[in-house]
């Protein structure tokens, strides 16, 4: 018996195991970046949110200990989603230590505990693991699907794919504030300098992924045996 049928036993008689398996990952991908814009809108706290979202990554977590399929491919996003991050905030930190870009993410810190007082460690703990490994674990569990029904779509252009991908993101990000209230408060105002920078990050992430793409479909189609040509590509190849 899989895990997905010992975790949901009602669905996985309605739903064909792989799909429920595409299903919850790719949820459990989703939901941190998604409890954000729910937070912002007044829907849900994330002092509400977080228990789901911890409950999906409990879940998918537990699904991308099995071999191949689409755990390789969610273990694959995850890491490529935190490496993406990384050089996204290598862009972000000098623009916000000059004071060009507010740095909200401490203040995600504090949602997330409801607190007043923001907490950066929770909020970078948050922005790692949950928006930029969740975001790289749903977009690569995508891929991955896409690769069994048309491999053209993603091994053509993996690069210009992502980049795309963090375009979409960033569009999220956009809407989220200005079609909220408390957007402009709670994440950043919206100027011509913050549009232009919060999008070079996410043009940033969106190439992080698409690198990482790319090796992803080279090693599915590579022969056994391969070795990696560097000490980064065994740590990602190896995921």
């Amino acid at each position: 018996m899989s895990v997905y049928s010992l975790l949901f036993p009602v669905a996985a008689r309605r739903i064909p195991p792989n799909l429920g398996t595409l299903g919850l990952l790719f949820a459990a991908g989703a939901a941190p970046v998604l409890a954000i814009p729910v937070q912002v809108f007044g829907l849900l706290p994330l002092t509400v949110t977080r228990w789901f979202v911890l409950a999906l990554a409990a879940a998918a977590a537990l699904l991308m200990t099995r071999p191949g399929g689409h755990s390789r491919w969610a273990r694959r996003g995850l890491v490529a989603g935190m490496l993406a991050v990384t050089a996204y905030d290598a862009v972000r930190m000098p623009m916000a230590s000059m004071g060009w870009w507010p740095d909200f993410i401490p203040r995600l810190g504090g949602w997330v505990l409801g607190t007043d007082a923001p907490n950066a460690a929770v909020g970078y703990t948050w922005r790692y693991l949950g928006d930029g490994g969740g975001m790289g674990l749903a977009f690569f569990v995508t891929c991955g699907l896409l690769t069994a029904v048309r491999p053209a779509l993603v091994s053509r252009h993996p690069v210009a794919l992502s980049v795309g991908y963090g375009v979409f993101v960033w569009t999220g990000l956009v809407g989220t504030i200005a079609l909220s209230t408390e957007g402009a408060s709670m994440l950043f105002a919206l100027t011509p300098t913050s549009l232009v920078l919060s999008l070079v990050g996410h043009l940033t992430y969106g190439a992080g992924l698409g690198v990482c793409l790319r090796r992803a479909t080279r090693a599915a189609t590579s022969r056994p045996g391969r070795r990696p040509v560097s000490r980064l590509s065994r740590l990602y190849t190896a995921a």
